[in-house]
């Protein structure tokens, strides 16, 4: 009786990524009976065969064929695994058409084995010109969804910011994969500046305390330029607790750097005005009214405006930072703002807004709905387009920062509620940015749609009805933002040059 060996096969496209789910097929030569076995998760499949005997494997393509591979000789391929390549590019032998998305989940791990937190990465199908923008979370953990056998390509920042191909695995993979980057979580220095200016922004703000806490360790320090040079590794927040002039803390503020070389620095804002040495509560408030009837607050927005407009060219980068089409941006800009990102206050130019009572009524914890009905009740009751910013103005004298987060702002019309999540660290901030121009305001909804991984599914998709609802809500349907969003999409689709 012949001996009987047991032979491992690893099925492996052209790169070497393992193929999991596979039939392969083995048979002795010129035998009659074959058998047929799937891969398992990791790409193998065993065989047992006889001692000394030539065998054949094949493997089977989408429409049931089946492809010679390559013949072995069971005495010399029972010492070590057998890598068998497959001839063609790994799309030939994928699954084509149902089946549904895989659940996929991934842990960014540095060079040593380190965790890369709040660590941007891009995810795509190997050798597609589309890859989604993601961040990992404390854990170093991002999950998504992709089609089912198919070769995942990651991407990640090197040292100069640029994205670059860092692993490759197979969608069918159902546990944790660790990818590991080629740099040290320690080589991911960013640096940049915060700039400490009074309650209007106009001037530099010297002599402040500042408590900086970062990496399990915190101290005080006199910052005496109005300047804060900031060096953190990229995903490693940091803490700043800002003093007023009585020693009374302000607000903590949080920092997170995703990029070694950030675009720029960020203001910090202390409620203190230099020009005339009053001090206002940790915001500059809006109970005084300048001459021309604003608030303070929004007197010194109305300068900022440049007027730069939003042109093809940065319709495209934002689509490729999105990893969709240049046309889906256009149609959720025309659907948001058909008449147009800017409209006028007191003759000078100002963001479109829209004022929304209920987001005030929760802000203020429905304290004013029987005082102020017209700012503060259900949702609805929005009024004339004209009405908006005295609505805005009257309740920014009860409470600024509710007032402001309780408008859509701009060509894309976040509210600014979610200033967090288009990158500020507060809602001033994102308002002032707003006044400058469209091209701030398409960089906010790039940042904005970035941040929810459902969003950024959407567009890229073109799900219009997941995308109008996680972008306006559960009653997206009440104005048919969905279908607003298809056509103006078809409409632009079918005249690239363009614009909203």
């Amino acid at each position: 009786m012949s001996k009987l060996l047991r032979i491992k096969l690893l099925i492996s496209d052209s790169k070497g990524v393992p193929i999991k789910n596979i039939n392969v097929r083995t048979k002795y030569v010129n035998g009659a009976s074959f058998l047929d076995e799937k891969t398992n998760n990791f790409g193998y499949r065993i065989v047992v065969v006889s001692d000394n005997r030539e065998f054949e494997v094949y493997v089977e393509k989408p429409n049931g064929e089946m492809e010679f591979i390559k013949k072995l000789n069971s005495h010399s391929s029972s010492r070590n695994v057998q890598k068998i390549f497959i001839k063609r590019p790994i799309s030939a032998y994928q699954t084509k058409g149902g089946g549904g998305l895989n659940n996929l989940k991934i842990k960014l791990i540095d060079v040593d084995g380190l965790i890369l937190k709040n660590f941007p990465i891009q995810t795509g199908y190997n050798k597609s010109t589309k890859f989604s923008n993601r961040t990992t979370n404390e854990n170093g953990i991002v999950e998504f969804q992709a089609s089912p056998n198919r070769i995942i390509e990651i991407k990640s920042i090197d040292l100069a910011d640029n994205f670059i191909a860092i692993g490759y695995f197979n969608s069918n993979e159902t546990s944790t994969v660790n990818v590991r980057h080629k740099y040290k979580l320690k080589n991911f220095i960013s640096k940049t500046t915060a700039t400490i200016v009074d309650i209007d922004g106009t001037h530099i703000y010297p002599d402040v305390k500042v408590k900086i806490t970062y990496n399990n360790s915190s101290g005080v320090k006199t910052i005496k330029s109005g300047l804060l040079n900031i060096t953190t590794l990229i995903g490693y927040p940091i803490e700043l607790t800002f003093y007023k002039p009585d020693n009374t803390p302000l607000e903590t503020k949080t920092y997170v750097a995703s990029r070694v070389k950030p675009i720029h620095g960020f203001e910090i804002r202390m409620p203190v005005n230099l020009t005339s040495g009053t001090t206002n509560p940790n915001r500059p408030n809006s109970t005084q009214t300048s001459p021309t009837g604003l608030n303070e607050f929004l007197t010194s927005c109305i300068p900022l405006y440049t007027g730069d407009m939003i042109t093809e060219d940065d319709y495209v980068t934002a689509a490729t930072q999105l990893g969709c089409e240049v046309a889906a941006i256009k149609a959720v800009a025309k659907t948001e703002s058909p008449r147009g990102a800017f409209s006028t206050l007191l003759g000078k130019k100002a963001p479109t807004i829209l004022y929304e009572r209920h987001y005030f009524q929760r802000f203020t914890a429905y304290r004013y709905d029987a005082s102020h009905p017209i700012l503060s009740g259900p949702q609805g009751n929005y009024g004339l387009y004209s009405a908006q910013y005295k609505k805005l103005i009257e309740a920014m004298a009860i409470n600024e920062d509710a007032a402001l987060k309780s408008c859509s702002w701009g060509k894309f019309q976040i509210m600014g509620a979610n200033f967090k999540n288009c990158g500020y660290s507060n809602i001033a901030e994102m308002v002032k940015d707003a006044f400058k121009n469209e091209k701030v305001q398409l960089n906010q909804f790039v940042n904005f749609i970035r941040y929810d991984p459902n969003l950024v599914a959407a567009i890229q998709a073109k799900q219009w009805t997941r995308f109008a609802k996680g972008y306006n809500g559960a009653k997206y349907y009440k104005n048919a933002y969905d279908n607003k969003m298809k056509t103006a999409y078809e409409i632009f689709k079918s005249n690239p040059s363009q614009l909203p």
